[in-house]
C-alpha cells in the first residue's frame, strides 16, 4: 500500500510518500526503498498510487517530456503538459481497467506544478475513478490532497495534516526551511498508521523556483529520523542513498 501527501506552502508544494511496496499475492514487504515521486520534467513532479503500472506509466512520460522540457520551458504551456499526461494515464487506465478483476483503475495521482509563464504553484489531484479526464487544482497556501491507503486512512490524514499546519506560523511555512518541517510533521503522521502496508520511511521532494527558474529539494528520511539528501533526479525506481552524507 501506499501513502502520499501533497501540500500547498507559500513558496512551493511539498509531496511527501512513505517507500514501502508489497507483493500483490501475501502483502509481504517487497522493498522499503521505493521511489513513488518522480519528476516529468523540470517543473512538474509527478506522485502515484496504486498499481505497479502508476509508475511504469509515469517513466514513460518523463522519458518523453524530461529533456525536451529542460530544452525548451515554453515548448509546452502548463495546460498542455496537462493534457499529455492525462490522455496517456486514459490510454493506460483503459487497458488496466478492462483487464482488472474488480476493474480497479490503475492509480491515483497527485502533481506538484510550477507553470513556468505565470510563476505559479500548483497542487494536482486525480482519484482515477474519475477517468483521468480531469485535475483537482489546489493553490491556496495549506491545501492538502492524500493518495493511497483506504478512505478512511486518508481523511485521517488529511485532517491530521490540516491540523498540524494551522498550528505552524506563516513566517515557519514561508522559511527557507520551512518545508523540512512539514515533511517532519508529515513523517510522524505517517509513521503513526496502522497498516503496515505503510512504511516509516519517507521520499519527499519540494518544488520552488529560484528567479523564475524551478528548483527542488529532494530527501530521503530513515523512519529513525535520519535524513539524505538528494541533488538530482536520477528516475530510478529505487531509492539509493547508501553513499551519500547525511544531513545530521
Amino acid at each position: 500500500m501506499t501513502l502520499i501527501i501533497g501540500t500547498v506552502l507559500p513558496r512551493g508544494i511539498l509531496l511527501v510518500s512513505d517507500t514501502r511496496s508489497t507483493y500483490t499475492m501475501n502483502g509481504e514487504i517487497a522493498s522499503d526503498l521505493k521511489k513513488k515521486i518522480l519528476s516529468i520534467t523540470p517543473s512538474l513532479d509527478l506522485a502515484g498510487s496504486g498499481s505497479e503500472s502508476n509508475w511504469y506509466t509515469s517513466k514513460i512520460l518523463r522519458d518523453c517530456l524530461y529533456n525536451t522540457i529542460f530544452l525548451d520551458p515554453f515548448k509546452y504551456s502548463s495546460i498542455e503538459i496537462r493534457n499529455k499526461i492525462l490522455e496517456t494515464y486514459r490510454q493506460v487506465n483503459s487497458l488496466y481497467q478492462f483487464s482488472h478483476p474488480n476493474g480497479d483503475p490503475v492509480g491515483q495521482l497527485l502533481l506538484a506544478e510550477f507553470e513556468n509563464a505565470t510563476g505559479n504553484f500548483n497542487l494536482l489531484h486525480q482519484c482515477g475513478s474519475e477517468g483521468f479526464n480531469t485535475f483537482n487544482i489546489f493553490n491556496n497556501v495549506n491545501d492538502v490532497e492524500v493518495i493511497g491507503g483506504t478512505l478512511e486512512i486518508r481523511n485521517s490524514v488529511k485532517l491530521e495534516v490540516n491540523l498540524a499546519l494551522e498550528r505552524l506560523s506563516y513566517h515557519i511555512l514561508s522559511h527557507d526551511g520551512g518545508f523540512i518541517t512539514v515533511a517532519d510533521l508529515c513523517h510522524e503522521i505517517i509513521k503513526k498508521q496502522p497498516d503496515k502496508a505503510i512504511g516509516g520511511n519517507i521520499y519527499c521532494s519540494y518544488l520552488t523556483h529560484k528567479d523564475g527558474i524551478p528548483q527542488h529539494s529532494r530527501f530521503f528520511i530513515k523512519e529513525n529520523g535520519e535524513e539524505y539528501f538528494f541533488n538530482e533526479d536520477d528516475g530510478l525506481e529505487k531509492i539509493i542513498y547508501q553513499d551519500l552524507l547525511s544531513f545530521n
